[in-house]
């Protein structure tokens, strides 16, 4: 997922909470719990592959 406008939290299935906004990329690998917390609003490419 890549960050064009806005801020979010994403925070893994540990825990971690990382913070990212414009220009910031995110890979979530295949299985992987994650919760995206949108601050106001986001636009995001997001891509997904199989393989």
């Amino acid at each position: 997922m890549y960050i064009l406008e806005g801020q979010a939290d994403v925070t893994d299935g540990d825990g971690t909470q990382t913070s990212v906004g414009p220009g910031d990329a995110i890979f979530v690998g295949r299985g992987t719990v994650n919760r995206l917390s949108i601050q106001g609003n986001l636009k995001k490419i997001f891509a997904i592959a199989e393989g």
